[in-house]
């Protein structure tokens, strides 16, 4: 999901300078942000769910989707409408990543298991950052967003495989 950030940013940045209207990428990435905050608050009004699990790809499949609404943006004002739906998944996928980390991380060893997500997620940025630029210059804005929507679309597909793995063991 880093990566993905990191390549639609880049790509947001790049569009609205296409578009002739570089003052735009502060308001775009910010009905991403504001995306992401209205799905804070709608899942922080909510219960703990009951599969975590399935939430967590449900959320990953569904930024995906709304990541390749974003990629097939006719406008930089129909961007800015998708960018918030995008946006809206960020929040709660996290709150439910770190609530999962949280459960199954040992006695102990919490603080270092964050410390690894965030390592992680940072690496991606960093990444998709790099890969995404490269992809809008060489091809298109709209390949890149394409590129951070598939890359989320994996994340969702490795998430599903690994589910034995992201299980909560059972009590003793």
């Amino acid at each position: 999901m880093g990566a993905s950030f990191g390549a639609i940013e880049i790509a947001i940045a790049a569009s609205a300078d296409e578009g002739g209207s570089r003052a735009l990428v502060g308001p775009l990435l910010a009905a991403w942000a504001l995306g992401s905050m209205a799905g804070g608050l709608l899942i922080a009004r909510g219960r703990a769910p009951a599969d975590p699990h399935r939430r967590l790809t449900g959320l990953l499949a569904a930024t995906a989707v709304a990541d390749g609404l974003v990629a097939l943006a006719p406008t930089l004002p129909a961007m800015g409408i998708a960018l918030f739906l995008a946006g809206a998944c960020i929040a709660p996928a996290f709150a439910t990543l770190y609530a999962m980390v949280a459960d199954l991380a040992r006695e102990g060893t919490l603080t270092e298991s964050y410390t690894w997500l965030t390592t992680g997620i940072a690496a991606g940025i960093a990444t998709g950052s790099a890969v995404g630029g490269a992809v809008v210059d060489a091809v298109s804005t709209h390949a890149a967003i394409g590129g951070g929507a598939g890359m989320v679309a994996l994340a969702a597909l490795i998430a599903t495989a690994g589910r034995r793995l992201l299980a909560v063991p059972a009590p003793a």
